[in-house]
């Protein structure tokens, strides 16, 4: 392998896609210049459903190593794993987790079961049928995708408030396959952020809190237009903050501790982000382990990392470093 060749895999989105998805671009972009800048010759490696295309145009990047930035566009969530599966099965390394590592994070209810078993505290959840874990109580819940991240699909009416386990029963009817409903937290949400040290350990990078104000201090939660849409309300009025005060150390530290702890149940590798959110009694619960976290600039997993004094070109180059040889 050229180790100075690097292909940047990725899904160029359809014309109408939506901000997130357009975001992959920008994304494959500016990886590309500071891997550029770094003095690494880039080329690009689109991917979608063709797998005959692909497969034939992987022959023409052997040599490279590969820049997994492949996110499938809105509604194709459970192909994450794809391709990075056939890179392993043609034995062509690439940055950041492992298909397996990518499949089980991003099956929201399988990752759940899992850190369940595991003693991670995650929300209880409710699938079509029945109360997976606990027993049900009346209350908010969230009815989201099982696969799809980034907010995708969620809107202000993703928050529901039922008395009966029927309620939610008739909700997932209505949503359609491949939904389910998570007992709805309202405390602190905040974010860990880890980055490979390029020694088979991790660096654990500074914590950011969403911090929620006006209408939705009430109803605190990222749908989709308050997580891209830059002219809606609920946008700036949710905002990345980096303050603690020395009262959050213990709590801090019990979520630095669960967040190793699932960096090792999912076997993570390269850069990571586990999503946290308190309880009524400030108990916190991993909402989400996301094995392949936005690193466009500006968002949050390089803003963590410029916080801990990682510059992007830096950053890049230790994902990089982590990559590691073949799976």
């Amino acid at each position: 392998m050229n180790s100075r060749k690097i292909s940047i895999l990725f899904c160029r989105p359809a014309g109408m896609a939506g901000a997130d998805d357009q975001d992959t671009l920008y994304q494959a972009e500016t990886v590309s210049t500071a891997l550029e800048e770094l003095g690494y010759e880039t080329r690009e490696l689109e991917a979608d459903m063709n797998l005959v295309e692909f497969r034939r145009t992987l022959g023409t990047h052997r040599g490279s190593l590969i820049f997994n930035l492949f996110d499938p566009s809105a509604g194709e969530g459970r192909f994450i794993s794809l391709f990075p599966h056939i890179l392993e099965q043609e034995g062509i390394p690439y940055t950041g987790c492992s298909a397996d590592a990518l499949y089980l994070t991003s099956h929201k209810i399988i990752s759940k079961r899992m850190m369940l078993r595991q003693g991670i505290p995650t929300p209880f959840w409710y699938e079509a049928g029945g109360l997976a874990a606990g027993t049900f109580f009346p209350g908010r819940y969230i009815v989201k995708s099982v696969w799809e991240h980034g907010s995708a699909g969620l809107t202000s009416d993703s928050v529901v408030e039922v008395s009966r386990e029927e309620e939610l029963d008739e909700l997932l009817a209505a949503s359609g396959r491949g939904f389910f409903a998570e007992r709805f937290l309202s405390g602190r949400e905040i974010n860990i952020a880890l980055l490979s040290d390029g020694k088979d350990s991790w660096e654990v990078l500074p914590p950011s809190e969403i911090i929620y104000s006006g209408k939705d201090e009430h109803n605190p939660f990222l749908d989709y237009r308050a997580k891209w849409d830059e002219s809606c309300e609920s946008y700036q009025n949710s905002l990345r903050s980096f303050d603690f005060g020395s009262d959050d150390d213990p709590m801090l530290q019990q979520l630095t501790a669960i967040a190793r702890e699932c960096a090792g149940l999912f076997s993570l590798n390269g850069y990571a982000r586990v999503d946290f959110r308190m309880d009524e009694t400030g108990q916190p619960h991993v909402l989400e382990v996301n094995a392949n976290p936005c690193i466009s600039p500006g968002a949050g997993f390089p803003e963590a990392a410029a916080k801990a004094g990682v510059s992007y070109q830096e950053m890049i180059e230790r994902i990089v470093a982590s990559s590691g040889g073949t799976r």
